[in-house]
């Protein structure tokens, strides 16, 4: 599954394999059509024009080059009633390239409602690694949709890839990262590499910007989440001072049974009143 590539890389892969007068056409064709589904048609074009290519092939490369957004479209969404399995067939995946390729205003906005569909709960309850994957894609090859980001951070920190999650994160417009539901994500983003004051404070951030949208159920699950992360983390730090204090204790007893062993006196305890008094600060003259 490749929906996005890097554009230098793919640009020497074409240049390696144009250099080969030995190249077949196969591979020819079978990287144009990488290009044109990682949205890269200008590549795909350099190899359209190669001597090397078969009229077979470049009358294939023209096809979908000709092809107009409807049939595109009506074509990618009849696979798409199979549901979220056929959609991941090579030539749906081809058909899908091409549509984020082309597909602006209205068309994308409906393109990527059908994609929320189509890989939405179904695929993530079957095969969250492989919906993390594809989200992924997705989420780099659309940095403006912010569900698509959303999708892919949630994803990640599920299957505990934190470092792709923090990616993403730091990859949002300023705007997205001050919203409810990626503020959410970053505060357990946060919680998980424990540091726990940073997701308190993003778990802050976002039940102060859900209540200035009025949306009073969403601070409310908010402050509940805040409340049992904090209330953990306190729970945690309670239980390390007890069982610090209990290897002291251990320690102690074991001192006190050598020292009875072979008759060794012990100094009492020291108090408080024991400490010696703080140094006395002298007198400016």
């Amino acid at each position: 599954m490749q929906l996005d590539a890097d554009p230098h890389q793919l640009a020497e892969q074409v240049r390696d394999l144009l250099a080969d007068a030995a190249s077949p056409s196969a591979a020819l064709l079978q990287l144009a059509l990488l290009c044109l589904q990682t949205g890269h048609p200008q590549l795909a074009a350099r190899l359209a024009c190669s001597d090397q290519l078969s009229a077979v092939h470049r009358a294939e490369l023209d096809a979908l080059s000709t092809i107009d957004l409807l049939s595109l479209y009506s074509s990618w969404k009849t696979t798409c009633t199979a549901g979220w399995q056929a959609a991941l067939t090579p030539e749906a995946l081809l058909r899908l390239g091409l549509l984020l390729s082309r597909s602006e205003g209205d068309a994308m906005a409906r393109l990527r409602n059908d994609l929320q569909e189509v890989f939405g709960e179904g695929m993530v309850q079957a095969d969250r690694a492989l919906a993390l994957q594809l989200w992924d894609q997705l989420c780099r090859r659309c940095p403006d949709w912010s569900w698509a980001r959303l999708m892919a951070c949630d994803l990640a920190l599920q299957e505990q890839q934190l470092d792709l999650c923090h990616h993403h994160i730091e990859a949002a417009p300023a705007a997205e990262r001050r919203s409810i539901s990626l503020l959410d994500v970053e505060a357990r983003l946060r919680l998980q590499q424990e540091f726990v004051q940073e997701a308190l404070r993003c778990w802050d951030a976002a039940i102060e910007q859900a209540r200035a949208e009025g949306q009073f159920k969403w601070a409310i699950a908010l402050v509940r989440r805040r409340h049992a992360a904090n209330m953990a983390h306190l729970k945690g730090m309670s239980s390390k001072a007890i069982a610090y204090e209990a290897e002291l204790d251990r320690i102690s007893g074991f001192l006190s049974s050598v020292a009875e062993r072979y008759g060794i006196d012990l100094p009492p305890p020291s108090s408080p009143s024991d400490d010696p008094p703080p140094p006395r600060l002298p007198r400016s003259s």
